[in-house]
């Protein structure tokens, strides 16, 4: 029960702190226009392109950093994702830190003033982050494309890549080749995860197919 409790809890933290790369982001990026840096490296003949170009270099730079700091902390410290296939891992967090930068990009546009977009910022994020934990509720048992459209926003998509990745962390993969934890190519594309626990030591197991969504638990009973 521990680990579906922090399937529940970790993606709204780890949405929390994938947001702070947004509201960084953001303040150096309208940082920049306030203080006409902007027009100055443009009147020295910088593009555009090479603009952001360069910006996302740099928060790349940073943003991996993040990346392999909380893997560390998600398998060395507070071993929680041990069982997933590490590029998954990664590639997660990294699509992750990638929406958020541009997301920061777009609202960057819109402001001249720091202090208007850091709050601006802070406000679309709280409303999004709670948006997607409100969405885990309404879409159960909607059609997947709903899921997908929804996937678009950007906070949502982060809190529902970690929610994912810590809910195949909780519970069990079962196929022909026996039952697995984590995301690993055998539950990439699983559609149907189930919760095990023991009724006795020696037992036979009675499966219980249970929805990504709707989830239940399936007791191994005493064999007869």
């Amino acid at each position: 029960m521990g680990a579906i409790f922090m399937a529940i809890i970790i993606p709204l933290y780890m949405a929390f702190a994938v947001q702070a790369a947004l509201t960084n982001a953001i303040i150096e990026v309208v940082n920049e226009k306030e203080s006409k840096m902007k027009v100055t490296q443009e009147i020295y003949g910088l593009t555009p392109l090479m603009y952001w170009v360069s910006w996302a270099g740099y928060f790349g730079i940073v943003s991996l950093v993040c990346m392999v700091l909380l893997y560390c902390l998600f398998t060395l410290a507070a071993p929680v994702v041990s069982n997933s296939n590490p590029l998954f891992v990664l590639y997660v967090m990294a699509l992750s830190y990638m929406q958020q930068l541009e997301f920061a990009a777009i609202i960057a546009v819109f402001f001249n003033r720091t202090q208007a977009a850091s709050s601006a910022a802070n406000f679309f994020g709280f409303i999004l982050l709670l948006g997607a934990v409100g969405l885990q509720g309404f879409l159960r048992g909607l059609p997947k494309i709903l899921w997908y459209l929804a996937g678009l926003l950007p906070s949502v998509n982060v809190f529902n890549g970690f929610a994912g990745l810590l809910w195949n962390e909780a519970l069990y993969y079962c196929d022909a080749e026996g039952c697995t934890k984590g995301l690993t190519m055998r539950s990439l594309f699983a559609s149907e995860l189930l919760v095990l626990y023991l009724a006795s030591e020696t037992h036979a197991l009675q499966k219980t197919v249970c929805s990504s969504v709707n989830i239940c638990q399936t007791a191994l009973s005493p064999e007869p």
